[in-house]
């Protein structure tokens, strides 16, 4: 179930009115895809009621996201350390508690490695390692120097609700159990953590079976990275297995 995220555009600049070129009401109407009222569309007065019309597919879907909540950064304002949150409003479960997930996919790419900043531009990225080699980089320390390009893997997952959570994202329902579709993007460490290990399953326990069959327990614990006393997840598989029938629904609600 491949997504596709699309960087935002920047606003175009303003303009004074004073400025403006009187604009022909006739080719306004044009422009906006009607022959009669300006700005009116034929095409909106045909619109079916309650029904998603268009050429809409994967890449205009808003998957939410789940997220480890850090020291530092705007979820640190509103959630402590630790704590495991969806779509950057939701508490799930505190620091060190866990969570159930399945893994619906996993994709691998690589992204410059930048410094943190809000305002500053976003990181290059590379779908292979045959590109980022192309460009003359690497992702292996070099002369003690971290390198320029970094993994990163973006995780669609199945959630299971935790109990006493409210939400409409866990819309999908398999034996009076809630399940919410989540995207988890993991670098550096998580992606040492997390993504390794669904690489590895994939290849060994998981090998005859597929992803799907997989159970996983995710929660933060406090560990020492680098000198720093941060929260990383661990991450694992679960003796048993999801049943054929848990699959069959998945495949059929979300295929």
């Amino acid at each position: 179930m491949a997504k596709s995220f699309k960087a935002d555009k920047r606003a175009d600049a303003p303009v004074d009115a004073g400025d403006a070129p009187e604009v022909d009401e006739t080719s306004l109407a044009d422009i906006e895809g009607g022959n009669g009222a300006v700005g009116t569309s034929d095409a909106s007065m045909s619109l079916s009621l309650g029904q998603v019309e268009g050429s809409v597919d994967r890449g205009d879907l808003i998957i939410p996201r789940l997220s480890i909540v850090h020291g530092v950064g705007p979820l640190s304002e509103v959630f402590d350390a630790g704590d495991l949150v969806l779509n950057r409003d939701t508490l799930l479960v505190a620091k060190e508690e866990p969570i159930s997930l399945t893994v619906l996919s996993i994709k691998k790419t690589y992204e410059e490695r930048l410094a943190y900043d809000a305002n500053g531009p976003r990181p290059k990225t590379w779908d292979s390692r045959e590109e980022l080699v192309a460009d003359g980089l690497h992702t292996e320390w070099k002369n003690n120097e971290p390198p320029p390009v970094r993994e990163v893997a973006a995780i669609l997952c199945l959630i299971e609700k935790p109990e006493g959570i409210e939400s409409l994202s866990f819309n999908i329902e398999h034996d009076n159990k809630h399940y919410g579709v989540a995207v988890w993007t993991v670098r550096g460490t998580a992606y040492t953590r997390a993504a390794k290990k669904v690489f590895s399953a994939s290849a060994i326990e998981l090998a005859g079976s597929g992803l799907l069959a997989g159970r996983w327990t995710l929660y933060t614990k406090r560990d020492q990275i680098g000198g720093n006393f941060v929260f990383v997840p661990y991450l694992t598989l679960e003796d048993e297995k999801n049943s054929q029938e848990f699959i069959r629904t998945v495949t059929e609600r979300l295929g």
